[in-house]
């Protein structure tokens, strides 16, 4: 009995959480994005609530998720809402990212971690994965895979950062 009962209270409190890492600080690192510039992620936090969406041109629930994010980037980007999304395509497939991002017309900033090192940082070993980080720099929520609805979880969290933001500024 005593074991269903620790099982439903940690199902619980993973749901409830959203996020292992919930309020962690998030890793200060430097991404490169399609045209070679380097970024680092701490100059882009301050700017409003930031998405971090590592992906690949191979993973079918990442193309799933992709369509949902430029959306939501659209509606929010003039209130500050960032969207990285971040490639881990390898060197046989990273050719393919760029064509990509333009034939499907997205307009998310994209970066490229052929090596995983920045999904690694985050706490990722599969994708899609997705993190909302706060503009003080602190993972608010992290979700493995795609299932339709997540993006909505999502755009809720967002828009409470948002309205949070705009009573501090």
């Amino acid at each position: 009995m005593i074991k269903y009962y620790l099982f439903f209270l940690l199902c619980f409190l993973l749901l409830m959480n959203n996020s292992l890492y919930s309020q962690e600080a998030a890793p200060k690192l430097v991404l490169t994005d399609l045209e070679g510039n380097s970024v680092s992620l701490d100059t882009i936090y301050p700017k409003g609530p930031t998405v971090l969406d590592f992906w690949a041109t191979w993973c079918t629930p990442c193309k799933e998720a992709l369509p949902h994010l430029n959306e939501i980037y659209e509606k929010y980007h003039k209130d500050g809402l960032q969207v990285l999304a971040i490639s881990v395509d390898g060197t046989k497939t990273m050719d393919k990212v760029s064509p990509f991002i333009i034939n499907e017309g997205y307009s998310f900033k994209v970066f490229m971690d052929p090596k995983s090192e920045a999904l690694k940082a985050f706490g990722g070993k599969n994708i899609p994965h997705t993190v909302l980080v706060d503009r003080a720099g602190k993972i608010v929520l992290t979700k493995i895979g795609y299932l339709p609805g997540d993006e909505e979880v999502l755009e809720k969290k967002i828009v409470e950062l948002l309205n949070t933001n705009e009573s501090h500024e």
